[in-house]
């Protein structure tokens, strides 16, 4: 059936009235977790003590590490937010980078001298924007001007040096690394104790994230009359980005508990984390 745009009326909306989430799925998450959302107070409270404070230093690594705890609970709402709502695959695409912020920000504190070159590595990160735009047939002096084009590439320049690894060993090619660092990030997480988390919250998390057969696969479904898409709640995928998040939200609150200094008792963060997972044995 053709329909006539002209002949369609959107009646108005209220903004009020609006409500980004599904009420049902909302309940069956509660019915799921009772322990969890008793005690979701106490941990927004440890969140504000924590993380959601004023902090000033000149230090880069205290900045480098404040942000990154400051981002890893911003990363644990946004996977609450999603598998709340029943998109527990949305939560595991988020687990993914919230697991990796807090391996790094955890490899700066027992690496302090390695901060210089993960802030460095941002004028990389810049020039390979440039180089992207290219490819992607952008012309870069659309949005910037010469000089600005200029000073990315001499900043660049500056620190390539540290952040180039061999291609060929035989004819020597080179070309610009593809992280801050030479160790990856199933090391890094072994190097920080977080070895035995690498799987669940960071490889099967990568699949979803990334277009694989894996991310394909769970959400297919067989039926009478064939395979389909399942649009319904991964309430299974939810349960374990839920699990993950909290996991790795508690270890960087620990973290800069003991980093900082800071006056939280550092054993309320476990207990609370405990309390809401009693059988899980992360954390």
């Amino acid at each position: 059936m053709w329909l006539c745009t002209a002949c369609l009326t959107i009646p108005p909306v209220d903004p009020a009235s609006l409500i980004f989430g599904i009420k049902s799925r909302w309940t069956d998450f509660v019915a799921r977790h009772p322990r969890f959302v008793m005690r979701l107070p106490a941990l927004q409270e440890q969140m504000d003590q924590v993380v959601s404070r004023r902090f000033e230093t000149d230090q880069p690594a205290q900045r480098a590490i404040f942000i990154l705890g400051r981002q890893a609970a911003e990363d644990f709402l946004e996977v609450l937010l999603n598998v709340g709502n029943g998109y527990g695959i949305a939560g595991l695409k988020l687990l993914r980078p919230l697991f990796e912020r807090v391996v790094t920000m955890m490899q700066l504190i027992k690496h302090p001298d390695q901060v210089d070159d993960f802030l460095a590595y941002h004028h990389v990160h810049i020039r390979k924007t440039i180089r992207h735009m290219m490819a992607g047939g952008v012309d870069p002096t659309r949005y910037l001007t010469k000089d600005q084009l200029d000073s990315i590439e001499a900043e660049y320049q500056a620190v390539k040096a540290r952040f180039v690894e061999v291609v060929c060993k035989t004819c020597g090619t080179t070309r610009d690394s593809m992280s801050w660092t030479k160790t990856d990030l199933a090391t890094m997480a072994r190097n920080v104790g977080l070895g035995p988390s690498y799987l669940g919250l960071c490889y099967y998390p990568t699949l979803q994230l990334h277009t694989t057969v894996s991310a394909m696969a769970t959400r297919m479904e067989d039926t009478p009359e064939g395979f389909a898409f399942n649009p319904g709640a991964q309430t299974k995928e939810a349960d374990v980005a839920l699990v993950g998040a909290h996991t790795c939200l508690a270890v960087a609150l620990e973290q800069h508990i003991q980093y900082f200094g800071l006056s939280v008792p550092a054993q309320w963060v476990r207990e609370l984390y405990h309390g809401c997972w009693p059988d899980s044995e992360a954390g």
